[in-house]
């Protein structure tokens, strides 16, 4: 799953666009770090920031969109960690 930062708020697609409804987007919905809104070709181009989640890895950034440098994610990433640790199920 996908989260990107676009105007200042985290964003992931929501399910009807194919992405899948993971462990790790629940949690970090449920933590509201996050948030559900589709998301444009235009929007991709006005994301800041990105991050990778998955049960697997937990958080990885994401440093480019097709050329373009993304700022560091990095703070995002340790939220979502933090998340994972604390973790004891639905």
């Amino acid at each position: 799953n996908i989260f990107l930062e676009i105007d200042g708020n985290w964003i992931t697609p929501p399910i009807s666009a194919g992405i899948l409804n993971g462990v790790m987007r629940a949690i970090i919905l449920e933590a509201k770090l996050g948030s559900v809104s589709p998301i444009t070709l235009a929007d991709l181009n006005q994301a800041t920031k990105g991050v990778l989640v998955s049960s697997l890895r937990v958080a990885q950034e994401i440093s480019e969109i097709s050329g373009r440098k993304l700022q560091s994610s990095a703070a995002m990433c340790g939220e979502i960690r933090k998340l994972n640790q604390g973790f004891r199920g639905f």
